[in-house]
């Protein structure tokens, strides 16, 4: 009866589309078996023969749903968009009952092999219709995809059935890369993606297959890679070429980049290129294979072979291209721009290839070669990132292999480490030589008067080159445990013997940073044995204790330092060597040098959580070490306050007594420097914060604390003042009502000294007033605040009555609002959240201040400095009508 009202609806003479829309709704209904219980689907050869007619009707009704749909231009798209899943739903029902009991399959698969190429046309054919919106298109869209997912389509390409029926498949589905279906391309481009990922899927095992089966696969999917490729040439906008690209990379990640490539002809046609060179039409194509090696999601195994014939074939090329001499010079660096485009597609070939024991020990040499290549320093972390990749890929599976299958790929991996970790080491040192990075950092110390965007590039370049190295190094740490014993240890051995020969000169700093850095990348390995950490230790130990080398030698040794503590942590914490350690790190604070801070904190953190709680000699060095904490939390360098903060909370861990602890930290606020005072109130603040909700004694000791802290109020220095006013910030959301109310006299009126003046912090303690006013009400503070100020309280009553009554308005105030407490002690917006969010900084516990460079707060305050000059020439220009305004700025709160 359905099928009959649909093609009533369809009729010359009635053609109502809300009809046709409404029976193919109710269709699908019956037809969809995913919203039927198993009980249900026991289908009996009636019903099955049913799905077979109407699977036929609605084929041939195509044409007249579309002229009616046209003709009506009522529910056009919600029409096409039912008729497609009805479509779909009846396939994927006969390709169920194909794998099922009642019909004879023989006679559905006869259906299918005849019907299911008209589907796809039917439903390409709706999707092309002119007024469709987008919302009804991306519906047809993800019922096409169902369809190319269809078991019966997946068996019938990996069989080869019905070539005819495979061929019409996709030559349907290849008609959305004609111009009348650009409206669509954002979502039907991504079906011929997903088309050629299942032919490729369903054809080819992950296993491999024969030259035949091969061959078939191309045959099949090259025109429509290529039909991509010509259309993106084709395409006259930008749009079309990124959604074509994006298809193409969806592709690239769901087949490989091996059977990809052996699919695209990057020279085209040849014409208007050089021989052997890359078709200047096609160079984009390297961008998107660039892009997608990223998210490899392909299931099959990249074979090293493939990227040496292939790639590197490639870019051999384009450096011989670079080096001709009728080239221009943007004609050479366009050919090398292309070399590491082709190389940086390595390290994808480096995920568990297969092909190790056969294609490695050859393409070594070549790697070896590339990665010392001055003409490419980019090849550096590119080969050294597909090398570690390979090393840590191959050890995984090595140490998961039960029955032995990788034994013959590890022993490989073996014998190339001995030539691969030698080369490694000689381009660490020659990094190194090359690296002048102690000197140009001197000279930008020392000639301040540097161009702002001179000073820029060359820190760039300092930052890039160090990160060169340290992807070596991290190279050389990933090779280390696959090299034989008795070969790394001797490596080992030259490295300490050459480290002692060129300690004995001032000038070899260089030299020292690379050996350093050599033993700390096998330290990080954790290759070596006892013997050999404790010979390093010793070796190291001069350079931890004195100043007379550069200062990056010191920071280098603690850096060697920190990796023994982390990764021989039994060889650190034994007793024996844990208070040599110690007594090492004490004695050695005289001669610290000041870019060495951050190293020594962390090593520092290492060595404490090795002590045991017990142990009273131990718990001795807390309060010889707090000083040397205390001011690193104010240090400029971003990493070094961090690690304080870190230290400060696991010496906290370890004392396991914060009421001893905190009168360790109070003990700084008497110290002489108002520097020291102020890391000691911020020290206490971290501390309330992290500890007040959770541990009982730091809730008890904190009206204590609070009433000696706001001592610190008659201060007459800023950085204390600040510190103070950010721990009372502090401390009003931890403590509860009770404990508070006692000290509100003494907290208002410290607030209150610094409302006026130059050094005021108005809108901190603004917040702060805020938060007891709405705990205590205004009748309790307004009589501990100045009558000179009372005028702001009352400015803050009206305005929170009119945030009130906006609120209960539903009327929107457009104001930001912060969500977190991240700025707690350097913000001037009101927390919202009662202090349960912290960070850590110089002066305020922002990361934020420490990571940015000169230039960037030059700039910061030059475009603050700015938009004060605008904002007061706009208000001398704008006449007045308030008498006099608040005393403090109100603007952006609440």
């Amino acid at each position: 009866d359905l099928m009959k009202l649909f093609d009533s609806a369809l009729s010359t003479q009635t053609q109502n589309g809300m009809v046709a829309n409404g029976s193919l709704v109710a269709l699908v209904e019956i037809f969809d078996n995913s919203n039927r219980d198993s009980s249900q689907m026991d289908d009996n050869d009636v019903e099955g023969s049913f799905c077979a007619q109407a699977w036929a009707s609605l084929i041939e009704s195509n044409q007249k749903l579309l002229l009616c749909t046209k003709s009506v231009d009522v529910g056009g798209g919600e029409c096409h968009l039912a008729y497609t899943r009805c479509l779909a739903a009846i396939s994927m029902r006969i390709s169920e009952g194909m794998e099922g009991p009642g019909l004879n399959t023989s006679v559905l698969s006869a259906l299918m092999h005849k019907l299911l190429p008209l589907s796809f046309t039917c439903m390409i054919n709706c999707i092309g219709d002119e007024g469709i919106q987008q919302i009804h298109i991306q519906g047809i869209c993800a019922e096409l995809g169902r369809m190319i997912r269809l078991t019966a389509l997946k068996k019938l390409l990996a069989t080869s059935e019905d070539e005819k029926c495979v061929k019409s498949c996709i030559s349907a589905i290849q008609h959305v890369l004609h111009y009348r279906f650009s409206s669509t391309w954002d979502s039907s481009l991504q079906l011929l993606a997903s088309l050629v990922i299942v032919i490729v899927q369903s054809m080819i095992p992950l296993s491999g297959s024969n030259e035949e089966t091969m061959e078939k696969m191309k045959t099949r999917v090259k025109t429509v890679i290529e039909g991509l490729v010509q259309l993106h040439t084709d395409a006259d906008n930008k749009t079309s070429k990124q959604l074509i690209e994006y298809a193409i990379n969806t592709i690239v990640q769901g087949i490989g980049l091996e059977i990809f490539m052996s699919l695209v002809n990057l020279s085209g046609n040849g014409q208007e290129t050089l021989v052997g060179d890359i078709c200047n039409e096609r160079t984009w194509i390297l961008t998107v294979v660039k892009s997608s090696v990223s998210n490899q999601s392909s299931p099959y195994r990249q074979r090293l072979a493939f990227f040496q014939s292939c790639f590197l074939g490639l870019a051999r090329k384009c450096d011989g291209l670079s080096a001709g001499v009728n080239l221009t010079a943007i004609e050479s660096s366009i050919q090398k721009s292309r070399v590491i485009d082709l190389w940086s597609v390595f390290p994808s070939f480096c995920e568990n290839p297969l092909d190790i024991e056969v294609s490695f020990p050859t393409l070594a040499q070549t790697l070896m070669r590339a990665v010392s290549d001055p003409r490419y320093p980019q090849l550096v972390t590119i080969i050294c990132t597909g090398l570690t990749t390979l090393a840590k890929s191959s050890r995984r599976r090595y140490e998961e292999d039960d029955i032995g299958e990788t034994e013959s790929e590890a022993k490989i991996l073996s014998d190339c480490s001995v030539k691969i970790l030698p080369s490694l080491f000689k381009l660490v040192e020659t990094l190194h030589g090359t690296n002048t990075q102690a000197k140009k950092k001197d000279e930008l110390d020392e000639e301040m008067e540097l161009d702002d965007d001179n000073e820029e590039n060359e820190m760039k370049q300092l930052s890039r080159e160090a990160q060169r190295v340290m992807t070596v190094t991290d190279t050389i740490a990933a090779f280390a445990p696959l090299a034989p014993e008795e070969f790394l240890k001797g490596l080992f051995k030259k490295i300490l013997q050459r480290l002692l020969t060129v300690s004995q000169s001032t000038a070899e700093t260089e030299k020292i940073c690379s050996l350093l850095g050599l033993a700390q990348a096998l330290v990080k390995s954790q290759s070596l044995n006892e013997d050999s950490v404790n010979l390093l230790y010793r070796t190291v130990k001069p350079f931890i204790r004195s100043d007379e080398q550069n200062s990056r030698v010191q920071k280098r040794a603690y850096k060697v330092f920190a990796e023994i503590c982390q990764n021989y942590t039994a060889f650190a914490t034994s007793p024996t060597r844990l208070q040599e350690m110690i007594d090492l790190m004490i004695g050695s604070s005289v001669s610290l040098q000041i870019s060495a801070r951050h190293m020594r904190l962390k090593c520092m953190k290492f060595l404490v959580g090795g002590f045991e709680k017990g142990n009273e000699a131990q718990m001795n060095v807390i309060p010889n070490v707090m000083g040397e904490v205390l001011l690193c939390l104010k240090d400029s360098n971003g990493k070094t306050r961090d690690s304080a903060y870190t230290l400060l909370l696991a010496m906290a861990t370890v004392k396991d007594d914060m009421q001893d602890y905190f009168q360790i930290i109070i003990g700084a606020l008497g110290a002489q420097t108002t520097h020291m005072r102020s890391a000691a109130v911020m020290a206490l603040s971290r501390l309330v914060f992290e500890y007040a909700r959770v541990d009982f004694t730091v809730q008890s000791l904190l009206p204590a604390i609070l009433q000696t802290v706001v001592v610190l109020f008659d201060e007459n220095s800023r950085e204390v003042i600040k510190s103070v006013i950010g721990f009372v910030r502090v401390s009003a959301a931890a403590l509860n009502k009770e404990q508070l109310e006692p000290l509100l006299p003494e907290v208002v009126g410290g607030l209150m000294k610094f409302n006026r003046g130059k050094g005021r912090f108005r809108s901190k303690i603004k917040i702060i007033l805020k938060r007891l006013v709405k705990t205590y009400g205004y009748e309790a503070i307004t009589p501990l605040v100045p009558k000179n100020d009372t005028r702001l309280l009352t400015h803050m009553r009206k305005l929170s009555e009119r945030a009130a009554k906006r609120k209960a308005a539903n009327i929107d105030d457009d104001r930001t609002k912060m969500g977190e407490f991240d700025q707690l002690m350097d913000s001037d917006e009101e927390d919202s959240d009662g202090g349960r969010t912290f960070m850590t900084g110089v002066t305020g516990f922002t990361k934020m201040t420490g990571t940015m460079s000169q230039k960037s707060m030059r700039s910061l305050a030059l475009s603050k400095a700015k938009s004060l000059r605008s904002m007061n020439k706009s208000m001398m220009s704008t006449k007045s009508t308030a008498t006099e305004g608040p005393r403090i700025d109100t603007s952006g709160e609440k």
